[in-house]
This record gives structure tokens, C-alpha cells and sequence, in this order.
């Protein structure tokens, strides 16, 4: 009679999810909801500073883009990739007559290019959670993802980190649908995703990771199958996972990354010694140098500490035991997103060059991993409201459920839950949001000084590091 507290099945409820429920992912009235919530979050305050810039890598981004639209000659440097610069240029030749390219103009064009981006990326979000769990999953994550403050506070500058972000999150979920034994139309699509990604930004090729692990969970399955069906010898099962036609498909997503890469790209084979030169002086001697002013206790505790802050520790604690479960069930699927963000901390910690936002590409992953805990605490909270109603919330869960048969425990739960994990990072996104709206105080200290100064004074000023 009371529909929403059947009996569960507690095998089915335990079991990994190493096959998607459903591999189809349609857009729900939520979804559009929450990505115009996304979209809103990361659109106000677009026009803060302006016409002054404060962003260091925002100038160079607009800069470039220009120069390519006017035809310019070796107009990129490539300490970052040029795909968000190439995605300028085709935005600035269809608006450029509505903007007259105004210089304060192409700085909102280019903020408003990286808000979509970053509105867009609770979609793959979405789709991952589904993928690995349900819709409810998928839910959960894309809210986490949309008002998350590392993804929020990133998508307001004119530079490639939100586009990166989306490339590499659309990459991740091509890869779980392979480790949820997914087809070779799933390692072609993984292949120009993780292309795609690296033309990004180059960090992102941290999501070779991911597609290495689905690969290898579902070789291990189908030797695993084998064993148990004994047709296959130890022997010839050795040998088989030696020969090149049992990585035929992985060598395919790898031959299209490359050809991706390529493409969206083209430096990387046209100018190829400038290419090593810039990233060799731009990231490389940095990455062993680092800069004066950066956290003394180094990259690895500094990324804890700025993602706690950024992303909310709620989100990473719930993130945290849904890996350390994935890892006890095998649940491949969980490992394979899991192992995106563990890549990115482990080559980024590395690096004496460390920013919050270096670890952007992984915070989707976060949000999946922390739905897929919130879901699984529902779950037990509704098998535990039934099978023991003695204790005062379990009776008064299914005192409502009686009363009303449309309320869910499971859902109610989740729901709970979700707020919880926002009040880790919603507030920090929304205060965010205001202060991009007020006037910038260093803009403040310059009128200052213009009113109360000589006109010949002299100014001492620090730049940053």
C-alpha cells in the first residue's frame, strides 16, 4: 500500500553498478533548471574590473584571439594550448559588428564564453552520475557541480580553464560508459573527448588515467569470465592479454586522441620546437623553480586545504568514502571517476608551481563521487527505517510515509543531505558572486591615490608573485 517504503532488495541495493541502468541520458525539466541556476551563478558580476583587468592571463587569452581574427603571424605563445583562443576568434567574428570588437566588449564575450562552459559541464556531471548510479545520482551531482565555488569563481575569466573543465568531464563520461562495458563507439568518443581535453589545457591529459583503468577493468572482467567458464587456459590467457587485438580498441581511442589533439591543435605539428620551448619555459622551469609567495607547507597540503575551501569539506568527505567503498567493492565504474581527481593530485602536488585552479578539472568528478555517498546514505536510511522502527526517527519516517504514500524516505534523505554538502560551498559561491558586483578595492586604492597624492608623486608599488 505505502509504495515508496517497499522492501528493498539488499543484494541488488549493495551490489557495484559495473553496468549502467541506463547508458541514455535525457534532458529533465531539473537539468534545465539547474543549468540555468549554473548559467546565472556564473554570469553575475561579468563585467567586474572592467575597463581595468586583474586577471594575469585574461589579456593574454583576448590578446591573442584579436591578433588571429586580424590575420596576425605567429600571434600564440603556448604556455596553454589555443583552443580557447581559436573558440575566441570564431565568437569575435560573428559578434564583432554588434561590439565594434570594443576592448571592454571581447573581455565580456570571452568571461561569457568560459560561464557557458562552466554552466555546461554540470551536463557530462549529470550523465556521469547516472552512468555509474541513477538519475538520482546524476541529480545530485550536477546540483553539487553547479554551485560548487572552485567551478563557479573559474568560469568568470576570459581564460581556458572552464572550457578545459567541460572537455575533460565530457572525456570522463565517454570513459565510464567503456567501464561500463561500453562499445567501440564509446572508445572512439572517449578518444576525441581526451583529444579534445589535452587542446584545452595541457594537464588535462591526466584523463588518459581514467580511460587506461575502464580499459583494464574490462579486460580484467573478460578474463575473469573466462576462468570462471574455463575456456581459457592460464596459459593462452597470458599470451592473449600480451597480443595487440586485446588493446585493439584502446589503441583506437588513443590513435584518435592523437589525431583530436592534432586537429584542434595544429601548432602541436606545425610549430612543434615552439610548442616544447613555451612549455618548457612557462610550466616546466616553474614547475622545479616555483614562485616567492606560494604556501610553504607545499603543493600536496596546499591542494587539500584550497579544494576544502573551494569545493567544501563536506563534498570532500562524502567524495572521500564513496573511493574508499568503491575501492572495497571493485566497483570499477566508481574507480575509474575516482582516479581522474587522484591523477590530478598526484602530478600536480608534484609541481612547485601549485593554484587552486590547476586541480579544476577534477572537482566534477568530486561532485559525482560525493552524490554517489549521499545516495547510498539514503539508501541505508531507508532500509534502516525499515527494518527497525523502534527507534523515535525511523517511527517518525514511516509515520509520514503512512500518512502520506507519495513521500519517499530515500528521497527525502538525499535531499537533506545535498543541502548539507552545499552549505559547504554555496554561501562561498554566492558571496563571490556579490563581490564581483561592488567596486574593486584596488580600483579604490588608485582613485585614492590620484585624489590625495602630488601629481608627481612617486609610487613604490609590489607586484604579485
Amino acid at each position: 500500500m505505502i509504495r515508496s517504503i517497499a522492501p528493498v532488495d539488499e543484494h541488488a541495493r549493495s551490489a557495484p553498478a559495473t553496468e549502467p541502468r541506463d547508458r541514455s541520458v535525457t534532458v529533465t525539466p531539473w537539468l534545465v533548471v539547474l543549468f540555468a541556476a549554473a548559467l546565472a551563478l556564473r554570469l553575475v558580476g561579468i563585467t567586474y574590473g572592467l575597463p581595468t583587468v586583474f586577471h594575469p592571463d585574461e589579456p593574454t587569452s583576448i590578446n591573442e584571439a584579436t591578433a588571429l581574427l586580424h590575420g596576425g603571424q605567429d600571434a600564440l605563445t603556448f604556455a596553454n594550448p589555443p583552443l580557447y583562443k581559436y573558440m575566441l576568434v570564431a565568437v569575435f567574428a560573428v559578434l564583432g559588428p554588434m561590439t565594434q570588437l570594443d576592448r571592454s566588449s571581447l573581455f565580456v564575450i570571452a568571461r561569457a564564453v568560459s560561464a557557458l562552459f562552466g554552466a555546461l559541464t554540470i551536463l557530462p556531471t549529470y550523465a556521469i552520475g547516472r552512468m555509474v548510479r541513477d538519475r538520482q545520482t546524476g541529480l545530485v551531482a550536477a546540483v553539487l557541480a553547479s554551485a560548487t565555488l572552485l567551478l563557479v569563481r573559474e568560469s568568470h575569466f576570459g581564460v581556458n580553464d572552464a572550457l578545459a573543465t567541460f572537455c575533460s568531464t565530457l572525456a570522463l563520461a565517454a570513459i565510464v560508459r567503456i567501464a561500463c562495458r561500453g562499445s567501440r563507439r564509446d572508445y572512439v568518443l572517449a578518444g576525441a573527448g581526451v583529444g579534445l581535453a589535452f587542446a584545452a589545457k595541457y594537464q588535462c591529459a591526466a584523463v588518459l588515467i581514467p580511460l587506461l583503468l575502464a580499459h583494464a577493468s574490462n579486460h580484467w572482467r573478460a578474463r575473469t569470465a573466462a576462468r570462471h567458464d574455463g575456456t581459457s587456459a592460464p596459459g593462452l590467457r597470458w599470451r592473449r592479454t600480451l597480443r595487440w587485438d586485446a588493446h585493439q580498441d584502446l589503441l583506437i581511442a588513443l590513435g584518435v586522441a592523437g589525431l583530436t589533439a592534432v586537429v584542434a591543435f595544429p601548432p602541436l605539428v606545425t610549430e612543434s620546437r615552439r610548442v616544447v620551448a613555451d612549455v618548457y619555459v612557462f610550466l616546466m622551469l616553474p614547475s622545479r623553480l616555483g614562485f616567492e609567495g606560494l604556501d610553504p607547507s607545499g603543493a600536496y597540503l596546499f591542494y587539500v586545504k584550497s579544494l576544502g575551501w573551494d569545493v567544501g569539506w563536506p563534498i570532500l568527505l562524502l567524495a572521500a568514502i564513496a573511493s574508499a567503498f568503491a575501492v572495497a567493492r571493485r566497483d570499477w565504474a566508481v574507480l575509474v571517476v575516482a582516479s581522474l581527481p587522484v591523477a590530478l593530485y598526484v602530478v600536480m602536488g608534484s609541481s612547485k608551481m601549485y593554484v587552486a585552479r590547476f586541480m579544476l578539472p577534477g572537482v566534477p568528478a568530486l561532485a559525482v563521487l560525493a552524490a554517489i555517498a549521499i545516495r547510498a546514505l539514503a539508501l541505508a536510511a531507508r532500509a534502516r527505517a525499515l527494518s527497525d522502527a523502534s527507534t523515535p526517527w525511523s517511527a517518525q519516517l514511516i509515520g509520514i510515509a503512512a500518512a502520506r504514500p507519495s513521500f519517499d524516505v530515500a528521497a527525502f534523505v538525499t535531499a537533506a543531505l545535498t543541502a548539507a554538502a552545499l552549505v559547504g560551498t554555496l554561501p562561498a559561491s554566492l558571496q563571490f558572486d556579490a563581490l564581483l558586483t561592488r567596486p574593486d578595492t584596488r580600483t579604490q586604492a588608485v582613485d585614492w591615490l590620484a585624489a590625495n597624492l602630488p601629481a608627481n608623486a612617486t609610487v613604490l608599488t609590489d607586484p604579485s608573485p
